[in-house]
């Protein structure tokens, strides 16, 4: 019989050794703020190879950084949020702040309590730019399609803020400073309601002024440059066809 995903962490733990937690995209999944992702991650005072686990290795594993649910050692919240700060992207990592709110487990002062006692620490930059973020009302990216967007816009386009809310509807990028709008359009959006849904949003944000784009996934995987070019011209005030 199988071991369930719980069991699996678990034994990935004790496997660590004494003083090791789950952490990282493991604990994320554990505290629901992130779906499964591939093998299970752990964090230990010590270098160990175990099939199937990613272990990352820290000296000294502050007992506040650590809890036991469910029998399992896992790091906090806090300090799961300022980890995953080292592996996801900024708009990744604000989502899963949007999570840990949903969830009533967001406490940004702990998150910076924590952040400041692991100064010099990789990854710092991005979390103070998810916090911002976060702060706007940012949702993050919610889909590997919508982080492809955000991927291919690199440094050649400004960041823009993701799933954030205006005039109501919320909207999978949006630039404040340019009021335009950008949706990621996937097979799902080919459905008439949702055809239907899409037309009366782009039009109540068309007529307060804003700029409104949309991109299939096609286009986003196939035409990146195409897109970061529809964009500049959009930004520039010039017409995107």
């Amino acid at each position: 019989m199988a071991l369930s995903r719980e069991a699996r962490w678990l034994a990935a733990v004790f496997a660590a050794g004494k003083g090791a937690a789950l952490s990282h995209l493991a604990a994320a999944e554990f505290w629901r703020l992130r779906g499964a992702r591939g093998s299970i991650t752990v964090v230990a005072p010590r270098r160990v190879r175990i099939e199937g686990v990613r272990v990352y290795r820290c000296n000294h594993l502050d007992p506040r950084d650590v809890t036991i649910r469910n029998g399992i050692p896992v790091t906090t919240v806090a300090r799961t949020i300022v980890d995953l700060a080292e592996v996801l992207t900024v708009s990744q990592l604000t989502n899963v702040m949007y999570e840990a709110e949903h969830w009533n487990l967001l406490d940004l002062d702990a998150v910076r309590a924590t952040a400041e006692r692991l100064l010099g620490r990789h990854g710092i930059a991005v979390l103070e730019e998810a916090i911002d973020a976060h702060l706007k009302g940012s949702a993050g990216t919610k889909s590997d399609k919508e982080d492809e967007f955000h991927a291919l816009l690199g440094d050649r386009v400004p960041k823009p803020i993701a799933n954030v809310k205006v005039l109501g509807h919320e909207v999978d990028a949006f630039w404040p400073e340019f009021r335009l709008v950008v949706e990621v359009d996937g097979p799902g959006h080919e459905r008439p309601r949702a055809r239907r849904r899409d037309r009366s949003r782009d039009r109540d944000l068309r007529d307060a002024g804003y700029v409104v784009l949309r991109f299939t996934d096609v286009e986003i995987e196939q035409r990146p440059g195409t897109v970061r070019a529809t964009l500049r011209s959009a930004m520039n005030g010039m017409p995107t066809g």
